[in-house]
C-alpha cells in the first residue's frame, strides 16, 4: 500500500548510496499515485534493485520520424493532413505549433494527398522548419538531408513536438518490505541469457507461486540507447504478496547511463533529491 512513512525510513540513512540496498524500485510512466498492481500479462509486479535500473523503464517519450531532402529546403512546405476529419501532421503540424500561418484552400486528391493549397504571407519553407528543429537540439548539416526522430508528447488529446532532450514525467516508486517476503532465487549462480530470457518463464512463476513463494528473483535485461541490453536482477512479486509491501513515489524521468561510462551507477538525481528532502523533513520535526 502507499505509505509516506517509507520516506521517513529513507531519511534514516545518512547518505543516499547507503539507502539504496534497503529498498526495491519501480519506474513508471505517468504522474498518478494509483496503487501498484500485478500485470495482467504475467501476473507479476516487477521491481528493480536500483533507482537507475528502475528509471530506464520510464519511457523518455514517444517520437516520430521527420525527413526533408536537401534539394527541397527552399520549397514552400506542403501541408500534410491525415485522419477523419483531416488534421495537420508531420512538418505541417510542427509549423502550426511554431506559430506559422495555416495554408488556405487545401485540396486533397482521391487518396488523401495534398493536391493544391494557398500560401498566406509568412508561410514557411521546409528550411525554416528544419532550422527550428536545429534550435530544438536536432542535428543537421547545412546542404544535407535532414532526418531525425523527433520527440512528441500528447496532452489532452493534442500532439506537441518537443526538444531533443525532452523527457516526459513519470514516477519512481520506492518499495519497502520485500526483504520480509519469501522469494525464490532463480538468478543465483547463473547469468542471464538473451536467447532464453527468464521473464518469459511463466510456468516457473506459477510453480513458485504454487509452492508458497511471494515472488521470484530472475536475471533480467533493460534496454538502453547508449549501451544496448544491460543485465540486472529483478524481483517479480506475485499478486497475493503486493498487500504485504509499502511504497512511496517521487517524480522522475527516464534514466540513461552516459555513453562514455559504465552501467554501474545506482543513484539518480531524483532519488538523491528524495533522500535530501526526507532528511530535511526529519530535521524539521519537533
Amino acid at each position: 500500500m502507499y505509505d509516506d512513512s517509507v520516506l521517513e525510513r529513507l531519511a534514516e540513512f545518512d547518505t543516499p548510496i547507503e539507502a539504496v540496498p534497503a529498498f526495491l524500485y519501480r519506474g513508471m510512466d505517468g504522474t498518478s499515485h494509483d496503487p501498484l498492481h500485478a500485470s495482467s500479462y504475467d501476473g507479476c509486479l516487477w521491481l528493480a534493485y536500483s533507482p537507475t535500473v528502475a528509471q530506464t523503464y520510464i519511457p523518455a517519450s514517444s517520437s516520430t520520424l521527420l525527413r526533408v531532402n536537401a534539394w527541397s529546403m527552399d520549397d514552400k512546405l506542403c501541408p500534410q493532413l491525415n485522419g477523419t476529419p483531416p488534421r495537420p501532421e508531420g512538418l505541417y503540424a510542427l509549423a502550426l505549433q511554431l506559430g506559422y500561418p495555416e495554408a488556405t484552400n487545401i485540396q486533397l486528391d482521391a487518396i488523401g494527398r495534398t493536391d493544391s493549397f494557398g500560401m498566406p504571407p509568412g508561410y514557411p519553407r521546409y528550411g525554416d522548419i528544419v532550422r527550428h528543429l536545429v534550435e530544438m537540439g536536432y542535428p543537421w548539416q547545412e546542404g544535407k538531408d535532414f532526418s531525425a526522430w523527433v520527440r512528441i508528447e500528447h496532452v489532452d488529446g493534442q500532439q506537441y513536438f518537443r526538444p531533443k532532450d525532452f523527457k516526459k514525467e513519470g514516477r519512481l516508486f520506492i518499495v519497502d518490505g520485500v526483504s520480509d517476503l519469501r522469494l525464490f532465487d532463480y538468478a543465483a549462480g547463473q547469468d542471464g541469457d538473451l536467447m532464453d530470457v527468464d521473464y518469459h518463464k511463466f510456468g516457473l512463476f506459477r510453480d513458485a507461486e504454487a509452492e508458497g513463494y511471494d515472488g521470484i528473483i530472475i536475471n533480467d535485461f533493460c534496454q538502453t540507447d547508449n549501451h544496448g541490453n544491460v543485465g540486472h536482477r529483478s524481483v517479480a512479486l506475485f499478486a497475493h504478496a503486493i498487500p504485504k509491501i509499502r511504497y512511496a513515489s517521487v517524480p522522475a524521468v527516464h534514466w540513461e547511463w552516459p555513453e562514455d561510462g559504465r552501467c554501474s551507477a545506482v543513484l539518480t538525481p531524483e532519488f538523491e533529491q528524495a533522500h535530501e528532502a526526507a532528511r530535511s523533513a526529519l530535521v524539521m520535526q519537533p
